[in-house]
């Protein structure tokens, strides 16, 4: 039997007033957690009124809970549940890191993870809704990435072409700034870097610098292949070190619109 409604509508402000204290921010992401994983077809009360998934409502849910909690980019405009609710829950993951709620340390590298994993998976979003085809998304970013070359032997997905071409052809499609696709490639090198633990030390960091310093003012199509490394390199470790979480947030809600506007 269902809860007295009054008594509900009580609990719903207390937990409002209850999100609004600063140092509970950790309730509210477990509360939303469990809303947007939570099954709730099974609720009726004499008629069904809950229809559907909490994940199906999961914006309305998120934008409510989350006012006070952390920043969130806004994907209740994707058409597609499945794709909605996992941008959602990356951004989720993505703003406990920033806030540090894992072991208690706020950690840049993990934050730019769950970004890397949005932006691709939004880049492949666009790819396939668009033109749902792999043989016609070969052709699209032939036309925008012209140094891409098509692999020899078929390919079945989409994840199977490099997102570094996936990106560079849809800057140049839309004319995306530089910076924004800078920011977006660091987000995908640092994520690398965690994969392959390729964990850089202080004494190394400063030979780096030291190389970068003379080369940073070069050109990059003037630079040998070993400068253009170092340099990248450089500009990766001093965007760790700056750890500028909202640049990171307006990049991956800029490709989101961009990719909303295109479809």
């Amino acid at each position: 039997m269902g809860q007295d409604k009054e008594k509900l509508k009580k609990l719903l402000q207390l937990i409002g007033e209850l999100l609004k204290v600063e140092g509970n921010e950790w309730f509210g992401l477990q509360l939303l957690e469990i809303l947007s994983n939570k099954d709730f077809t099974s609720f009726s009360s004499g008629g069904r009124e809950l229809i559907g998934t909490i994940n199906q409502n999961v914006d309305s849910i998120h934008k409510y809970l989350t006012l006070d909690v952390i920043p969130m980019i806004d994907y209740s405009s994707i058409p597609d549940e499945r794709v909605k609710n996992q941008l959602f829950r990356d951004c989720l993951e993505m703003g406990k890191y920033r806030l540090g709620k894992i072991n208690d340390t706020i950690n840049f590298d993990e934050f730019c993870k769950y970004a890397h994993l949005q932006a691709e998976e939004l880049l492949n979003y666009y790819y396939m809704i668009v033109f749902g085809d792999l043989s016609k998304i070969i052709v699209d970013i032939k036309e925008y990435c012209k140094f891409y070359k098509e692999p020899s032997k078929n390919i079945t997905s989409i994840t199977q072409i490099d997102y570094t071409i996936k990106l560079i052809a849809f800057q140049n499609k839309f004319n995306l700034k530089y910076k924004l696709k800078e920011i977006l490639m660091k987000l995908k090198n640092l994520r690398n870097e965690q994969s392959h633990r390729a964990t850089i030390d202080q004494v190394e960091e400063e030979i780096i610098f030291r190389d970068y310093e003379k080369v940073k003012d070069k050109r990059l199509a003037f630079m040998t292949d070993i400068e253009k490394e170092t340099f990248k390199k450089a500009e990766l470790i001093i965007f760790r070190r700056t750890s500028d979480f909202d640049s990171v947030y307006l990049a991956l809600d800029h490709l989101k619109s961009t990719v909303i506007n295109s479809i």
